[in-house]
């Protein structure tokens, strides 16, 4: 028989009874803490697949895309099977990682080049560098991209690759800096230069841009011929409310607009990913890991007679 619980008064040490709106508050509280645990462990833990459908009159047969960025050495299963096992599910023919998939303060490089040797059986992988790939070379002298193809990923930092994929011409290319507006000249100028002759074809132009504010608010996407951008680097704005959607991202301050989704401008479509980690000590809150699908399709023209 279990026992029944009594409160004490630590004055009397006479049993005394709870008030019913003091349990209700501590209920309440307890229920609270409780839905704020299970959300910041669904915001860490699970995975969600967002499908976009994208037109293209560049292509004639359709090309399954896997987008994958900001992972920040997490890890969905030992080595990250249960993230494989998802991308391998949606049968990409091509995955398209856009950095920061490592932490740069810990030297430590093997979550992203186990994930590389996992995805590349299912499909070509291109991986783009984001800030924390770069910090990380910086800070501990190093190149990560021999390790990164040994493992069966092309890397296209600030170069580009012309392939076929699902029997359409394509040129993948990467650059993780600010990409804007040809005519504000100054630091950036890498960048430029590199998105001048990656526009020089007539083929489909897939970049890797890890930050995409220089494309969406400083005039790149209008300057530079692209076709499909994928980027990351905003995490969701980390922390998601109802109807105001991601609270912070660096370059931005608070609720800056600009942290998921589908845009096109110029021509263009840039896809901004939520990201799969968080390279800060602010957990993610509403804002589920994110792998995303897209569907580039034919764009039929049709000439009037």
């Amino acid at each position: 028989m279990t026992p029944k619980r009594i409160f004490l008064d630590h004055r009397t040490l006479k049993p005394m009874k709870m008030r019913p709106r003091r349990l209700v508050k501590i209920c309440v509280l307890l229920l609270l803490v409780l839905a704020l645990a299970a959300e910041i462990y669904r915001s860490q833990c699970t995975l969600t697949v967002t499908h976009y459908e994208v037109a293209s009159a560049k292509i004639t047969s359709p090309i399954t895309i896997v987008h994958l960025s900001d992972l920040h050495n997490r890890q969905f299963g030992r080595d990250n099977t249960k993230l494989i096992a998802l991308v391998a599910a949606l049968e990409p023919d091509l995955i398209i990682i856009s950095g920061d998939m490592l932490t740069y303060t810990k030297n430590n490089r093997t979550v992203p080049v186990a994930l590389v040797e996992g995805l590349a059986p299912i499909a070509p992988v291109y991986y783009g560098y984001g800030n924390h790939e770069q910090y990380f070379e910086r800070d501990f002298d190093t190149d990560l991209t021999p390790d990164l193809e040994a493992a069966g990923a092309t890397v296209v930092e600030l170069r580009y690759h012309d392939t076929e994929i699902a029997g359409n011409r394509v040129r993948i290319g990467g650059a993780c800096g600010y990409i804007i507006d040809d005519n504000l000249h100054g630091f950036w100028w890498p960048q430029q230069n590199f998105m001048r002759a990656f526009g020089d074809t007539d083929d489909m132009k897939i970049l890797i841009a890890h930050r995409p504010e220089g494309l969406l608010f400083w005039g790149g996407m209008e300057t530079y011929d692209t076709d499909l951008i994928f980027s990351g680097h905003r995490h969701g704005g980390q922390m998601r409310l109802p109807l105001l959607g991601g609270v912070f991202t660096p370059e931005s301050g608070f609720f800056p607009g600009y942290t998921e989704g589908l845009f096109e401008i110029g021509g263009g479509t840039l896809i901004l990913s939520r990201g799969l980690g968080s390279g800060t000590i602010v957990p993610r809150l509403n804002n589920v890991p994110e792998v995303i699908c897209v569907k580039l399709v034919p764009a039929f023209t049709y000439n009037s007679p």
